[in-house]
């Protein structure tokens, strides 16, 4: 009995074989008259057709009695008709002069493959078995499982660098988790230093008069370690203890300064009110200084302790003139953006140390003048000249040269001239900057007029 049933299912796939075929659907709409004209209107390829199957029109393309012969011809429709896929359908169709089918009440539905291959509606109920291409639908199932696991394996792929990316971001996390509470930290302990620095200082003009406002301090504290003949040691003292007071109105045009030391002979160091503006019709800028001031000669002693090269000052720091009471003008003219050139003037007495000592006053007044070429930033070229001119009044001039460390007490230089009448001064200076490298270079001439009318004259070049 089975072998019987065996062979009518194969003499039926073998007739029904003939009778089927694979098709290219390009588009299927509702059947009317005007879609009918419409689509008999249109110009298709040679081996299409429209057909009218119950209640709908389509268009179908080839009969071919392979899917794959059937998906080649639809890459030929693909750019144009978006919408067509590969079906299975009757070859009678594409026989038949007059194509209409009328509609089936028992569907059969075919089976669909990954490159959209859809079903349609048959004229008689036909086993699915006759339908089917056993070496496309292998082919199919083969391209399938492929598609699948490389699409499994991106997925991993992309599941990693989540996970990779995740924790990078955990890491990340912590760590400004770590810094915040830190600073949290930092900033609860230095709240209130921060609170009384912010105090100290204002560098916003504000106001009517755009007043600004600076309190500082510079301490210097030296260390050595001593080995002599039999003994060796340590120690330490404070080299510099100062404290001061800047202030400006009208952005910094009118500024003052007051300074105080707590270390060495001279207390008094800065102290005086200055202006400053720009010359229109001569086109350049002036300053002018009035107090206790540095006196403009050497461009070693003109320089601040703040921005020394060295730990020590050189040599001719000796012969050099410190803070004196007086007045400074200061002319700066630039003539292009490479070239400049200063030019100070000052006049000048006893220092206020020297009043509250109640020395001899002594008047005086001083000459420099300095011209900068720079090539770039960080790159430039000094050279200046200095005179100096003081009245003695007979007292004594001294010339002392000692290590600014107390520790240090040696004497580098020690002379003194008594009954001077006279002190003049000429200093030559030199200053090439490259980068992080300079090079200063200086020579000063001293010479002493005694009231006994003789003279004495001491060189000094470095």
């Amino acid at each position: 009995m089975k072998t019987v049933i065996l062979l009518l299912l194969g003499f039926t796939f073998l007739l029904s074989a003939g009778e089927s075929c694979y098709s290219v659907q390009l588009t299927s709409v509702y059947k009317t008259e005007q879609n009918s004209s419409e689509l008999k209107s249109k110009k298709y390829d040679n081996s299409c057709k429209v057909m009218e199957i119950g209640s709908n029109i389509v268009v179908r393309c080839g009969c071919f009695s392979k899917f794959k012969e059937a998906n080649a011809h639809l890459r030929e429709f693909a750019k144009k008709y978006k919408d067509a896929y590969v079906l299975s359908t009757y070859r009678s169709r594409f026989e038949n002069e007059n194509s209409v089918v009328a509609p089936i009440t028992k569907p059969l539905l075919a089976q669909t493959f990954a490159l959209a291959h859809k079903t349609e509606v048959l004229d008689d109920i036909v086993p699915a078995a006759r339908v089917l291409d056993v070496s496309s639908v292998q082919e199919g199932v083969k391209s399938e499982q492929v598609v699948v696991k490389q699409s499994k394996a991106k997925k991993t792929q992309k599941s990693k660098v989540k996970k990779k990316n995740k924790l990078k971001k955990k890491k990340k996390s912590k760590a400004k988790k770590k810094k915040k509470k830190l600073k949290k930290q930092s900033r609860a302990q230095q709240y209130g230093y921060n609170r009384y620095l912010k105090k100290l200082q204002n560098n916003k003009a504000r106001g009517k008069y755009k007043y600004k406002y600076k309190f500082g301090a510079q301490i210097s504290y030296d260390m050595a370690y001593v080995n002599e003949a039999d003994q060796s040691y340590t120690s330490g003292d404070f080299r510099r203890i100062r404290v001061y007071h800047q202030g400006s109105f009208w952005r910094e045009k009118l500024f003052y300064e007051l300074e105080y030391s707590f270390t060495g002979s001279n207390k008094f160091k800065d102290n005086f009110v200055g202006y400053k503006n720009h010359n229109k019709t001569l086109d350049f800028n002036y300053r002018i200084k009035t107090g206790n001031i540095r006196i403009p000669f050497s461009l070693e002693r003109y320089t601040s302790s703040k921005n020394n090269m060295f730990m020590e000052r050189a040599l001719t720091d000796a012969y050099a003139e410190g803070r004196q009471l007086g007045a400074e003008l200061l002319l700066h003219k630039k003539f292009t953006k490479q070239d400049s050139a200063n030019l100070f003037l000052s006049l000048f007495t006893s220092s206020i140390d020297e009043r509250l000592d109640e020395d001899i006053i002594k008047q005086g007044y001083s000459v420099r003048g300095t011209y900068a070429h720079k090539w770039r930033k960080n790159h430039l070229l000094s050279i200046g000249s200095a005179y100096f001119s003081q009245n003695i009044n007979g007292d004594k001039v001294n010339f002392n040269e000692t290590a600014e460390s107390y520790l240090m007490q040696n004497e580098y230089i020690s002379a003194s001239i008594k009954n001077a009448n006279r002190l003049t001064k000429n200093n030559i200076e030199l200053l090439y900057i490259y980068d992080n490298y300079s090079l200063q270079s200086e020579y000063t001439q001293v010479g002493v007029d005694a009231i006994n009318k003789s003279t004495h004259r001491r060189n000094n070049k470095l």
